[in-house]
């Protein structure tokens, strides 16, 4: 009987491992796409590839001609099957994209990208000269509509869907006094211009506010959640505003500082919003903590803002430091890295830990992504990380919703710390996560991937099993064997992470390993 649990367990064992969690992007073959562009539709997966082929430009050496490909990916086998050149067929440095600058909206079976370029026709300071094109591509990757200029002066901040068929593109602009305020462009369904103006109230009040448009999504009521910036103070809040984009209503986030564990801390930078089906705005943000007795952190927020109290902070749940080295516990700025998903009614965000304040370097030995689903009204349910490989930094690009089922897509780059500078460095990844969390990649690997805080392997092992927090927090391990009875306790940390079961028979023990912050997992090993 003993051997026929062993066999079954075993046979589960493989089973995991044969479906464990991979990263979509290196399955497909390729290296780097680009970072607000992975959607899926039916059985596929739409990415845009980024490869650099040309030469450097003569005036600025460090950017490079490169060719951007709409890829079709297998969302089950993970293989490509085809792909198509979009834009940078020439290959010439004069006129290079910005992998930062593109973006795909997936409609009707129509995928509409807009890109960003930039001209340098001269030496700096003389600054580059930004070109916007439009392309439109089919599912089946037939070009429908080759690139087409779109009359955008700056950078773009946003490209989402509009009143059927058409596009919305949000960029800044400058007031005369300096200041930023937010436009936004209309094209149809064949990326033709139809409107252009400003998104806020107009005339634009003379002190130029600074107005800075973070997104623009679907509100109940055929209406729009506008986030950002909002007039006419530097304040962090959203706009309600009807289908034709007129402004309806101002909100400022409120309090402006909220109490946590004995200190108090403010909400830096605009967050990041979704709205729920009952009007309720779910907003993620950087929470700048000071304690009386402790340095100044950075932690992520997650708040809930309910209409009937005109959208004040109702319900907030804060996740803290990852570890002591955890200077920057946050969501990055720019990247939209909350969703709801309402094939699950359930919330997902992502953020990043162990990174310098300014976000170009990190902590190597700590450097992870967080990714935590919770119900709509903030209860978590549960943690799962993205860790990087060796000698890597990891960042968010953005998490989004599959195509009519539960769950989440996440995608990102690693990217090497020992030359941040080098672009060549950087490697992008993608995975999907069910709503139960699942699947994760297979423990011990050494490559970016999908994992719980704790994971043990080898399993089967002939001896030495290794405990692997990935906090590297100190913990107790302890040795069961199936009747209950405790057989070895071990104590495991950054210095001390494997256990040593050699000694017993062959069989199926239980591992129990409680970290020094309160987290209990329980595990089954088979020793050979």
């Amino acid at each position: 009987m003993k051997k026929q649990v062993v066999l079954i367990l075993l046979c589960a064992l493989v089973l995991s491992r044969a479906n464990a969690q991979s990263n979509i992007v290196a399955d497909a073959g390729l290296t780097r796409i680009a970072p607000n562009i992975f959607s899926e539709k039916g059985n596929y997966y739409y990415c845009v590839s980024v490869t650099q082929r040309g030469p450097q430009n003569q005036y600025i050496p460090s950017v490079k001609a490169k060719q951007f490909e709409v890829v079709k990916i297998h969302k089950f086998t993970h293989q490509k099957v085809g792909s198509v050149i979009v834009y940078g067929d020439t290959l010439q440095a004069d006129s290079t994209v910005l992998p930062q600058e593109n973006y795909m909206v997936l409609k009707n079976d129509r995928l509409h990208l807009v890109f960003n370029s930039v001209y340098y026709p001269s030496a700096p300071p003389t600054s580059g000269v930004i070109r916007t094109r439009y392309v439109q591509v089919d599912t089946n990757l037939n070009i429908l509509i080759p690139q087409k200029p779109v009359s955008i002066p700056t950078y773009i901040q946003s490209v989402s869907t509009y009143n059927g068929d058409s596009i919305l593109i949000t960029y800044w602009n400058y007031g005369t006094s300096g200041f930023d305020y937010s436009r936004y462009t209309i094209l149809d369904g064949q990326g033709n211009w139809v409107k252009d103006d400003t998104l806020e109230v107009k005339p634009i009040p003379a002190s130029n506010a600074p107005h800075q448009v973070v997104d623009v999504l679907p509100y109940p009521g055929n209406r729009y959640l506008v986030t950002g910036f909002v007039l006419p103070a530097y304040k962090r809040g959203f706009y309600i505003a009807d289908n034709n984009l007129q402004l309806l209503d101002t909100f400022y986030l409120k309090p402006d500082s909220i109490p946590h564990n004995g200190g108090i801390g403010v909400v830096a930078h605009f967050p990041h919003m979704v709205s729920l089906p009952t009007g309720s705005i779910i907003s993620a943000g950087n929470y700048i903590y000071q304690h009386p007795s402790q340095p100044v952190a950075r932690f992520s927020l997650l708040a809930k803002h309910e209409a009937h109290s005109r959208f004040n902070t109702d319900v907030v749940n804060i996740y803290g430091k990852a570890n002591p080295s955890d200077v920057a516990h946050t969501i990055a700025p720019g990247e939209h890295n909350v969703e709801y998903n309402i094939a699950d009614n359930y919330l997902y965000f992502a953020d990043v830990t162990n990174k310098s304040p300014n976000f170009f370097s990190c902590d190597i030995d700590y450097d992870i992504i967080e990714i935590v689903s919770a119900d709509t009204n903030l209860n978590t349910r549960w943690h799962k990380y993205i860790q990087s490989g060796p000698d890597s930094c990891v960042w968010i690009s953005r998490i989004s919703v599959p195509d009519n089922r539960p769950g989440i897509l996440v995608t990102g780059y690693t990217m090497k710390s020992s030359d941040p500078t080098d672009t060549n460095h950087f490697r992008s990844f993608a995975f999907y996560i069910d709503s139960s969390g699942a699947p994760l990649s297979v423990p011990g690997s050494t490559a970016v991937k999908l994992r719980n805080r704790i994971e043990i392997y080898p399993n089967p092992t002939k001896g030495r099993v290794q405990v692997n927090d990935i906090y590297r927090s100190d913990a107790e391990v302890l040795v069961y064997d199936l009747s209950g009875r405790i057989l070895q306790k071990y104590r495991v940390g950054k210095h001390s992470t494997s256990v040593d079961i050699s000694q017993h028979s062959p069989g199926i023990y239980l591992l129990k390993v409680v970290t020094i912050d309160g987290v209990i997992e329980m595990f089954k090993v088979i020793k050979e």
